[in-house]
Formats: structure tokens, sequence, C-alpha cells
């Protein structure tokens, strides 16, 4: 599990190298079977073999409503001669009309580009997407093909361009987009192809012919968008219909009614055993950590039936088995069926604990030795029955216990005061190994549990341990929940003085801002010392390093 926050906030510049060619270079060939959106009004045939992959929350974002991958990895040439392997998708949006304008009422396709009102243009939008190189500077100025008008079929026509930009590995990458106009949105189809040299006009000659299988359909009204003011069943009921979008995906209840399990799987023994887990881990965090109000967020889970399908909808990276998205509060993992499943269970309890934390402490952020440190305590766990049996080691890879072994035998391990008061990107980088700082906050956190529940020997234990948890997270908590209210209180005041009338896309983000504050660095910091005061501060630090180590050396099975 590595640094996942910094992975989640590349959002979609992780697109480009998972958006670079899964098709052979051969001949591509229009499917047999339609792709049917009536929500949107049409349907296609996508190519043949091409995967329907769910749309992340970010995605929707900016405007895409599917997306589809070719399949099957190719070698691409590099400029520094290396080849790596990339894949061919397409990108399917919806760009709303801005303002009303007349039309038909079911607001079918029109053969035309004009319009009443500027709506947004997918040049406009993939500078937002993509971390392409050129592509504003030469690529828009010197297109491969120029903007035309290309007839599709009888009384069907499509705005068509294709323009170039360079990878951030420096190969070119080609951007053909077909716009279709609606009467109160356009529907836009963009191909991101890496350059497969002489096959490239294969390539434009399917998208081409895929195309050409546009047809209008009578359109449905869409499922509303429900909040977490929204009942359970109404929450479940629109992921239903959101993941069942794409073929083989739904949406599952589980009996707590605490989560939402969305899935292509369909083995119902994982899942069951997913579910199963998932609660027991949930009593635990309660039990740890206590809500001082009700939780009526209702947490989403989704599991990939395989870790291709795993890594097309994340971006992520070959080692990655689950992760937790702070920005769609959504927790991802695949089923790792064919190498360790107990190794997805695990991570799902260690980022199950963030996605716990980040809504009970009202998106406060720890330091990493107190929240990977725990996710590690969680992951090693086993449940037997109704038992709930903490343990000193995860799966396979996962497991930290032996690498802090070595990292304290041969004395590599950083000072404890130094690892603690890391922040991310320091305790990430700390070394000697890319798992290094799990294992050292792993090894801290289970000798705090562990002693406070009275399974440390008294030799290494001092009573004022048991305090370090409890006081940390009970002064960061408070801490930013002093400043949220005091930044939600300005912001309330200007939003008083707002005009609903002529002001509410102020009022929009007012009101964002207001659901989830965010504190400036300053004074994350001035929160971090307070609660490393009211917790580390009160133990001999250089004492608590000597009985640490003496439990690994001696102690710890």
């Amino acid at each position: 599990m590595p640094d996942l926050a910094r992975r989640i906030l590349l959002l979609f510049l992780t697109l480009l190298t998972a958006a670079v060619v899964s098709v052979p270079a051969q001949a591509q060939k229009t499917g047999t079977k339609y792709y049917e959106d009536s929500e949107n009004g049409f349907k296609f045939k996508p190519l043949k073999d091409w995967e329907n992959i769910p749309v992340r929350d970010g995605m929707k974002g900016a405007g895409v409503i599917a997306r589809f991958s070719g399949g099957k990895s190719i070698s691409v040439k590099t400029p520094a001669n290396t080849f790596m392997q990339a894949e061919v998708d397409l990108y399917i949006f919806r760009f709303d009309q801005p303002q009303a304008v007349t039309g038909s009422e079911g607001g079918g396709l029109r053969d035309r580009v004009g319009g009443e009102a500027k709506r947004p243009q997918i040049e406009e939008i993939i500078p937002r997407m993509f971390d392409f190189r050129d592509f504003k500077e030469e690529g828009m100025t010197k297109p491969i093909q120029e903007i035309e008008m290309k007839k599709l079929k009888k009384g069907l026509e499509a705005r068509h361009a294709t323009w170039w930009a360079n990878a951030a590995d420096g190969f070119q990458i080609f951007l053909d987009a077909w716009t279709v106009r609606m009467d109160q949105y356009d529907i836009v189809w963009l191909y991101v192809l890496p350059d497969q040299r002489k096959d490239n006009k294969k390539y434009y000659k399917a998208f081409e012919s895929s195309l050409k299988s546009v047809q209008v359909v009578e359109t449905t009204e869409a499922v509303a968008a429900v909040g977490q003011d929204g009942s359970y069943e109404e929450q479940l009921n629109y992921h239903k219909a959101e993941n069942e979008k794409v073929a083989g995906w739904t949406a599952i209840p589980t009996p707590s009614k605490k989560y939402i399990i969305a899935t292509s799987s369909d083995d119902k023994k994982f899942i069951e055993e997913v579910i199963e887990r998932l609660e027991k881990s949930r009593d635990i965090f309660e039990i740890d950590f206590p809500p001082t109000k009700e939780m009526t967020h209702v947490s989403v889970v989704r599991i990939c039936a395989s870790k291709d399908e795993f890594s097309k909808y994340g971006g992520t990276e070959d080692e990655d088995v689950g992760y937790f998205n702070p920005g769609s509060t959504e927790l991802v993992l695949y089923d790792s069926k064919n190498t360790d499943r107990r190794a997805t269970l695990a991570v799902m309890s260690h980022e199950a604990f963030h996605q716990y934390c980040h809504f009970l402490f009202d998106q406060s952020e720890a330091h990493r030795w107190f929240d990977e440190g725990h996710g590690d305590w969680y992951g090693a766990y086993e449940f037997k029955g109704k038992k709930a049996i903490p343990t000193a080691h995860m799966p396979g890879r996962l497991d930290r216990f032996q690498g802090i072994k070595t990292l304290v035998r041969e004395e590599r391990y950083k000072p404890i005061w130094v690892h603690i008061n890391y922040d991310h990107q320091r305790w990430d980088d700390q070394g000697p190994r890319n798992t290094s700082c799990y294992e050292q906050s792993w090894s801290i956190i289970y000798f705090l549990r562990r002693g406070t529940d009275g399974d440390v020997p008294k030799k290494v234990w001092k009573k004022e341990y048991a305090d370090i948890i409890p006081s940390y997270m009970a002064t960061l908590h408070e801490g930013f929940q002093r400043e949220y209210e005091k930044l939600r209180k300005l912001l309330r005041e200007e939003r008083a003085k707002l005009n609903p009338e002529t002001d509410s896309e102020l009022i929009e983000i007012l009101d964002h801002r207001i659901a989830h504050p965010s504190v400036g660095e300053d004074t994350k910091q001035k929160i971090w010392e307070d609660a490393m005061a009211a917790s580390w501060g009160q133990v001999d630090i250089e004492e608590f390093e000597k009985n640490w180590v003496m439990y690994i050396n001696d102690y710890l099975k």
C-alpha cells in the first residue's frame, strides 16, 4: 500500500499512463452489439472486444458519461528507444447547454454544429483532464485533421477533428474527437490513440465506422443522484442504477446499512466474506474510536473482479491491491484470488479504517504514524466466528513483522521522535526500503495497542503509554473542529450577503466549502504540534524508544 493520497490527487493526470493503448496493432472492427444510453438518448456499436469500464466520480465532474478500453496491451516505442505498455481508450462526454434554447421535447440529435449558446468544446476540456505536452501550443494549431463536418448517416452529422500531443514519456498521442449535437447538450466520443505509425489509418477508419452506428433512442428519465440525506434504500437504488449502466456491474446492500458494495464479481461466497469482514472491522473501529455523534454516512466499497479491471478503473500501480479515495470517498479493491485472496481482505480492513476516520473526524488529517500504523493494525486482524483477534502478521508481502525485526536488529530504523513527526512526504520517503515507513508505524501502534490491553511485559511498559493514542486523537480532532467552525462562520456570513437570483454559482461554491472546509498548512501544523504535545509530549521519548526496541527484539512474536 504505497502513499495512496498522493496517487489519488493525480486524478485524471494518471489517465495518461492508463489511457495509452490496449489494442493490438491490427485492423479494428466494429462489434455487433449496441451500447445504449437511454438517459442521454443514443446508442452505438463499440469496437469489437472493447471493454466498458465504470466512470470514476472525478471524471463525471468533467462530463464523462462512459468509458471503454481496447483490451490487450501493446508495446509503444518512446523517444529514448525503450518500450512501454499502452492502451487505446474511449471517453464519451456530455456537455450541457449553458442556457435554455428552443428545441424538441425529446432532445433528439441534430445535424448541425452551430447553436444558440456556446457549449464547451472537447478541445477546451482535454488540457484539464490529461497531462499532455504541446497540445495547446502546437497540437491544436497544427491538427492531424482540421475541424470538419462529417456525415455519419442520413440526417446525422458530427463535428470531427484529430489533434496530436506528446505523452509524459515523449511518444506521440492522437486525440480523435467526434461531436454529435443534441438539442440541450452535445455528446462527444474522444479516442486516445498512441502513435501506431503504419496502423494509425486503420484505427481512424475503425473509429469512424463505430461512429456511423450511432442511433437516436427515446430518452428515459435519469435516476436522480441521492446525497447522504437520502435514505439507505434511496442511496442503494441510485448506486445500483449507476453501476448497472456498465455490463456485469451492480450494487448490493449490507446488513448494517452502513455500506453499499459496488461489484462486478459474480462470486457470491467471496462477496459474503467481504461483507462479513467489512462489518466486523467496522465494529472494532467503533469500539476503538467511538463516534461522538451519530454517523449516518453510507460508505461505498467497490470490488473489481480482476486486477486488470481494477487497474483500468483507477489507473493504479502494479503492486496496489486497494485504496481509499478521499475525493470520491470510495474504497476500491479487487479480488486477488489468483495470488492470495487474504490480501484483498487485509487491505480492505486497512483502507476501511481510513474511510471510517474520514467521516468520523470530519476529514481531519492525522500524521502517517497514526493512520497508516492503525491501518496495518486492523489489516492483520483475524476473525474466527464472533472472535476478533489482533495478530502480528498480514498475508504475504503485506506483512510488516520481519521488516521491523530487521530494521531494529540492523539499527536502521528512524529515531521515534523523528519518525512520528514526519510530514506525509518525508514519512513516505524515509527509507531504507519503500515499506520501512509502514513497518515502523505499524510496530509502534502494535506496541501501544497490545500494551494498553495488558499484553506487553511490564519490563517495557509504562502506564502513561496508554494515553498516547486517545490524547493524540482527541486533541487533533478538537483542533480541526475549532478551526473548521471559525471558517464556516466566515463563509456563512459571506453567503448571507449574496443574492440567490444573481449569485447562484458563488453560493454553490460557498456551500461546498462550508460542507468540506479545509485549513491552511500553517494551521494544520499548529494543530499537529498541539496533538503531539498532548500525547507524546507527556512521556519520556528516549525511554519509550529503548522500551520499544527491547519489545521488538525480545517480545514481538
